[in-house]
């Protein structure tokens, strides 16, 4: 895990050099922008009744749109692979034990509401909402919550966000997944 904190500490100095240049375009733009892409990926702590404080890598793409000054629209699509330590034991309601090598694959959707303010030039948005997610196993619902801080220019930028989503299905597995995003934004 420490070579990836490297990794992260890395894009994030190249991205804050890379920003100062950004923000400066930004600073008068003659049009609300009506829609925005986020495209990131990061890591996840993966817990759970089948899960146990596993990690597993994530990539999210998020498109959303303002609808009032004060609010956005969208949806979003996750991607989780599994990156465990270890072995993971899913211990089912019959009393048997079954084990899995790693985090199970899953895909998510999620309908976004996100509010927000810009202070010269930089993003700070709170996001939420409902979520459905299936991949291996069976398909789960729940909600998501998370917040984003985004610089740059008027059609390009960064983005850095965390993520918290909890799940759970009606046979009563609940899966829990929170971690850090880092990506680019577009703006049109």
């Amino acid at each position: 895990m420490p070579s990836f904190r490297v990794a992260v500490v890395g894009i994030l100095a190249g991205a804050l050099s890379i920003a100062s240049s950004l923000t400066a375009q930004s600073a008068a733009r003659t049009t609300e922008p009506v829609a925005r892409l986020d495209v990131t990926v990061g890591s996840a702590d993966a817990s759970g009744a089948s899960l146990r404080n596993e990690s597993t890598w994530t990539m999210q793409a998020a498109l959303t749109r303002r609808v009032t000054r004060a609010l956005r629209m969208g949806g979003a699509w996750t991607w989780r692979r599994g990156g465990g330590r270890g072995d993971i034991c899913a211990l089912p309601s019959d009393g048997s034990q079954a084990c899995l090598s790693r985090v199970p694959r899953q895909s998510q959707a999620t309908l976004l509401l996100s509010t927000g303010r810009q202070f010269d030039g930089v993003d700070f948005d709170v996001v939420a909402g409902p979520a459905l997610a299936f991949g291996e196993g069976r398909p789960l619902h729940g909600a998501m919550l998370g917040g984003d801080v985004g610089l740059g220019g008027e059609v390009f930028g960064f983005v850095v966000g965390y993520r918290f989503t909890t799940l759970r299905n009606g046979a009563g597995d609940r899966q829990q997944y929170k971690g850090p995003q880092l990506g680019m934004r577009v703006v049109f």
